[in-house]
């Protein structure tokens, strides 16, 4: 089982949410040719516009792919798939346009075999064509675009990924460019310049994916690809970032806005108020102890933090809990004349579930506990984390990178993001160390974190202005933020007064969010909602 648990599959799931969410990114008038490359042997083009393609030695339905759909493993020998057609030829702008996919090798050794393979090529003649693959030098990429003789290419070095990856070309003659992107990201000197003049149609056989031609056997791919995408425009920044399934640009950039809920969920409260806020939400496909969904909290009737004392509900559909059976919460209770506030919540790779909270000694000290449970009913004894003065630790967010548990919080006194780590959530943990992260003109105040395929998400809630803004890092440590916020306070609904600490859990289509609130009442709730790439 996975350690880290905020990730789903999405409500809408699979083929169908991946395919709806390109043609809300693009369009479908943008699109020239689709093949998501599960099923087959024809490997369709689901928009509808291009025949069946053909092909050889191709295993159908092999690895599940970066957005949890089955995807075409090529051999890396005499694997080929042919979408050539009169309709491809007809529909395909060699002057204005774009080619994306996405890919994973066999093995770590591919990258170093000297061998090109290519991901997917148009190609008119040897003046005229465009590809991506990867090049004879050892852990390169290569993006290439030639139009009328007038060659533009790059390489990104460097790079030996064994997960999921995507790579897009654009083109534009209009533009007079070429751009290149990895996962999203426009390479570095990613943008060549100086565009010949396209000439001719596509060839025959020669709109391949996974080889150079659709015919014979040459430089073909060894591991899996997925969804593979012509455009007939050049396409935005953001469309590509958003397509690969990341938001890390360079800021400003527009993450989209998710709605407030109508209503707050009903969360059973240990004090009967039901006023729950402070979510920290797991999702399990396949459940943990019985369960797809569980999720800490704290109770905050009325503002009163006596009863601020981290608890545990669970269910299976992500709008429905009820405490597990057999736990009484609180789980840990309040410590004489401190408190107890900001739980969060990890399975680590032993199917172990920890709970980090922290406990406050106003305008004296913060200090962060864990303990760990394996069934979420019967919880062990807390350890110490780490300590320190009043607001240096704020919220516990916790994340599993892949090698090593991270801590991510705020400091209140000093305005900045920090983290710690530790390779077992059981310590001992690293110093502190700063992040990057800039929000102009607010200060980060309650944060969640959510790592996935390499990417490390974070929405944090604003103490200046009480909103949420939504924030990405490729490192972990250097936090872009959207230019906008996400979410603020309603004008009139349950959450009209304040919003507050938010958890989610990445899908196919965006984020699903659990979210504080509270009226002017100071009667506080959770609520759900969405927020889908735009």
């Amino acid at each position: 089982m996975r350690a880290q648990r905020k990730f789903a599959t999405g409500i809408l799931g699979g083929e169908d949410a991946y395919w709806k969410r390109i043609v809300s990114i693009i369009g479908l008038d943008s699109i020239v040719d689709y093949r998501p490359l599960y099923g087959g042997p024809n490997f369709v083009d689901v928009s509808g516009h291009c025949p069946v393609a053909t092909s050889a030695n191709v295993t159908l339905n092999s690895d599940i792919s970066i957005y949890k759909k089955p995807s075409a493993k090529f051999n890396g020998t005499s694997s080929k798939i042919n979408a050539y057609s009169d309709e491809i030829v007809s529909r395909f702008n060699g002057s204005e346009g774009s080619l994306s996919i996405f890919f994973k090798v066999l093995s770590s050794s591919v990258w170093t075999d000297g061998v090109v393979r290519i991901l997917a090529i148009m190609r008119v003649d040897g003046n005229n064509q465009i590809f991506i693959s990867k090049a004879t030098d050892n852990t390169t990429l290569r993006f290439y675009y030639k139009a009328g003789a007038t060659e533009n290419q790059q390489f990104r070095g460097s790079y030996s990924s064994v997960d999921w990856n995507h790579v897009c070309i654009t083109w534009s003659k209009s533009n007079n460019r070429v751009r290149c992107y990895l996962n999203g990201i426009l390479i570095t000197n990613g943008e060549l310049t100086g565009l010949g003049d396209w000439a001719g149609s596509i060839a025959s056989n020669y709109a391949a994916i996974g080889t150079f031609d659709g015919v014979s056997v040459q430089q073909v791919w060894s591991g899996w690809l997925s969804d593979r995408l012509i455009c007939n425009r050049e396409l935005t920044a953001v469309e590509v970032a958003r397509l690969a399934g990341s938001l890390c640009l360079t800021p400003p950039f527009d993450a989209g806005t998710a709605a407030n809920s109508a209503a707050p969920l009903t969360v059973p409260t240990y004090e009967a108020s039901g006023q729950a806020m402070h979510p920290a939400v797991l999702y399990f496909p396949l459940g943990w102890n019985g369960k797809k969904y569980w999720m800490a909290m704290t109770p905050y009737p009325g503002n009163d933090s006596t009863y601020e004392n981290p608890s545990l509900v669970c269910g299976d559909d992500g709008q429905t809990w009820a405490v597990p059976a057999g736990l009484t919460n609180p789980i840990v209770a309040k410590n004489g004349s401190s408190f107890n506030a900001d739980p969060d919540i990890i399975v680590d790779q032993s199917n172990v579930m920890w709970m980090v909270y922290k406990e406050t000694l106003l305008n004296t000290y913060d200090k962060f506990y864990a303990l760990s449970s394996t069934d979420g009913v019967t919880w062990g004894n807390k350890y110490e984390v780490v300590s320190g003065t009043f607001n240096d630790y704020q919220v516990p967010a916790v994340v599993f990178d892949g090698s090593k548990y991270i801590i991510y919080f705020t400091n209140l006194n000093t305005s900045t993001l920090k983290r710690i780590t530790s390779s077992s959530m059981a310590g001992p943990w690293s110093v502190v160390e700063n992040c990057s992260i800039v929000i102009p003109n607010e200060i980060p105040n309650h944060i969640e974190a959510v790592y996935d395929n390499g990417t490390t998400y974070l929405m944090v809630h604003t103490r200046t202005t009480n909103k949420l803004f939504f924030s990405s890092s490729t490192d972990g440590i250097n936090f872009n933020t959207s230019v906008l916020p996400i979410l603020q306070k309603s004008s009139s609904g349950w959450d009209n007064s304040y919003i507050y600490r938010t958890s989610f859990i990445k899908t196919a289509m965006g984020f699903d969010m659990w979210y504080s609130g509270r009226n002017t009442s100071n009667v506080w709730g959770i609520g759900f909602t969405q927020l889908v790439y735009p």
